[in-house]
């Protein structure tokens, strides 16, 4: 298994609308895990920074494997192991807010290999902000994360961080610096409204009411 990571308490909140993962989780590493001791980390999401942070760090000896010692406990790859653990996990996604209905096991590294075919449409921006701030939020150069997640040129993917911007999927940018101002994240994703499918003219059922 290797790795093993679980929510802790109901702490998921939406990064971008329609797609939550947890704020805080705990992670745990086996005796698969190719390191010199096991390892339970505590993992946060921090708002102030718009990134995770590790908050704790527990080591326990393999068994039959040597003590910790202080360079056993250097040698572990904090931001390595969160990045696996994030990258490798299924969030649920509402894709009726994204469009579509439902929701859907999907990782941060498998976003949906359509969903630039018909340019920075609003849909496809919602998924710039997603692998923008997911990006960001591990440590990793925002656009460059845009760029490998949406399978997208180098050049696109810099163009349409600034449409998304434009457009308010993503805050102001801070000069001189990757990711948005300081709250901005949380502000923006809380105003935008989700997409919907429009509905074929003519087309009866669905809800009704006020939304």
């Amino acid at each position: 298994m290797g790795l093993l990571t679980k929510g802790i308490g109901n702490t998921q909140f939406e990064i971008v609308p329609g797609f939550a993962v947890p704020r805080v989780f705990e992670l745990e590493t086996d005796e698969e895990e190719d390191l010199p001791c096991l390892v339970t980390l505590g993992i946060e999401f921090q708002d102030a920074i718009g990134k995770f942070v590790c908050t704790t760090a527990t080591c326990k000896q393999r068994p039959g494997g040597p003590p910790v010692t202080g360079e056993s406990i250097r040698a572990i790859p904090v931001t390595g192991l969160i990045h696996r653990s994030i990258n490798n996990s299924g969030w649920i996604m509402d894709l009726e807010k994204l469009p579509g209905g439902g929701g859907a096991k999907m990782t941060p590294t498998d976003l949906p290999r359509d969903i630039t075919g018909r340019g920075p449409t609003d849909e496809a921006l919602r998924f710039v902000a997603l692998a923008y701030r997911l990006a960001y939020a591990l440590g990793e150069a925002p656009t460059k994360g845009v760029q490998e997640r949406l399978k997208l040129p180098r050049s696109t993917a810099g163009r349409w961080v600034m449409k998304a911007r434009e457009r308010g999927y993503l805050g102001p940018a801070t000069p001189g610096a990757a990711g948005e101002r300081v709250g901005q994240a949380v502000e923006t994703a809380q105003r935008i409204k989700p997409v919907r499918k429009k509905k074929p003219a003519g087309a009866k059922g669905g809800r009704s009411g006020k939304h």
